[in-house]
């Protein structure tokens, strides 16, 4: 009988991480989660935002490392994504095959426990990539460029899940399983993955920011006005402990619910997610659509606590908060902000007869865009104080720092 063949993904893009795997105690996670939110409180974990979606970030003090990259063309990356993508086709394609030819769910059950087997590798491949980028032994490119990498591995992975459910006759004992798949962290799909793809392929040249803390990635790039912005909290995700939601009587979907209220009450205002659960994990998910764009948050009933999240945001829709404004050599420099690894509004103009051609933004050392003779730019919001600086071509100077308290 036909067989499905083995997926040799991960060897394209990640099997060198693996000797770096970070071995994390689920239960001491959970139990400071548990600490952290007992009584069902809005955690430390999430960015309050007036009149906006809040943000999962991991605590300031817990942040190792953040910085700006302002990424561009990535012709390596790019070529090993669509390498893996190719690959990818070629295993859908044999999958297809093994299952037409399987009648007693040995094509179904050998290709769930692969897919099993590489979701726990990609797993330990990103967590290794989160503690390289903390410990700085990779920059900021690196570490974009290979997320974009396993994003597409994790991809061709939920492609072949599909396949199997519209084309396999699954057994019911697997049928839990193939959903517990679904819950997978190292599986969910990424919305700025494929941005960023898309940017390594044009050069478009989005200001991006990245955040790390032992076991957490922050990542949030604007293109335009638009915020792509991803959290991944390894540390409030805890798969085996037990779940917190449908104690006594109550359904653990309507628990869900109310915590997703707690967190998240302006987008819950605002619109009426649908919240579905995955197997019998304690992992609950929900989508939606709101005014200021979208978003995607993934709970985990053992932490009550998100520990993924995605949103896009129009920039423009969101209220700025606070202003600093400085002026100096000519130039004038505004810069308007909100809520850390949220969006903010840098603007800068010459005064007088100011004669730059190009004019480049600087935030916290680290270079973010260029508006020509002078304009305004989106970029992501650093954690804590920060100071953002103008510099002319023609080596005029001007720069405002911005206090958080």
């Amino acid at each position: 009988m036909t067989q499905p063949s083995r997926l040799p993904l991960i060897a394209i893009c990640c099997l060198c991480l693996l000797a770096l795997v970070i071995a994390v105690g689920a239960a001491t996670a959970a139990g400071t989660a548990s600490e952290e939110t007992e009584g069902g409180g809005f955690p430390a974990q999430m960015i309050p935002v007036d009149n906006s979606s809040n943000y999962l970030s991991q605590t300031p003090e817990n942040v190792t490392r953040e910085s700006h990259e302002t990424a561009g063309i990535d012709v390596a990356t790019s070529v090993e994504t669509d390498a893996t993508r190719l690959q990818g086709s070629h295993e859908q394609r044999s999958l297809e095959q093994a299952l037409s030819l399987s009648e007693d769910g040995t094509a179904e059950r050998e290709t769930l426990e692969l897919l099993e087997a590489e979701a726990e590798r990609l797993e330990a491949s990103q967590r290794s990539l989160i503690a390289e980028y903390s410990a700085g032994e990779i920059d900021a490119r690196e570490l974009l460029g290979t997320l974009v990498q396993m994003d597409v591995t994790a991809e061709q992975y939920r492609t072949l899940v599909e396949t199997v459910e519209a084309e396999g006759s699954t057994p019911q004992e697997l049928e839990v399983r193939y959903s517990n798949l679904q819950a997978a962290a190292s599986l969910l799909p990424s919305e700025l993955a494929g941005h960023l793809d898309e940017t390594f392929r044009s050069g478009a040249g989005a200001p991006s920011y990245v955040q790390s803390g032992e076991e957490s990635l922050v990542v949030a790039t604007l293109d335009g006005n638009t915020m792509v912005r991803e959290a991944l909290l390894f540390d409030q995700h805890a798969p085996g402990e037990p779940e917190q939601f449908g104690a006594e009587d109550r359904s653990e979907i309507r628990d869900a619910a109310d915590r997703a209220e707690t967190l998240y009450p302006w987008v819950m205002e605002q619109s009426s997610p649908e919240i579905v659960g995955f197997g019998n994990t304690s992992v609950y998910h929900f989508d939606t659509v709101h005014p200021h764009g979208e978003i995607q948050s993934y709970l985990d009933g053992a932490t009550t606590n998100p520990f993924y999240e995605t949103q896009t945001k129009n920039a423009l829709a969101v209220s700025m908060s606070a202003i600093e404004q400085e002026t100096e050599n000519d130039l004038r420099l505004s810069v308007e902000y909100d809520a850390p690894t949220g969006p903010m509004l840098i603007d800068v103009r010459q005064a007088g007869d100011g004669d730059a051609d190009q004019i480049d933004l600087y935030v916290d050392g680290s270079h973010v865009g260029a508006v020509g003779s002078g304009g305004d730019l989106w970029v992501p919001q650093p954690v804590g104080s920060f100071e953002v600086t103008a510099v002319t071509d023609t080596g005029d100077t001007v720069s405002v720092t911005v206090t958080v308290v």
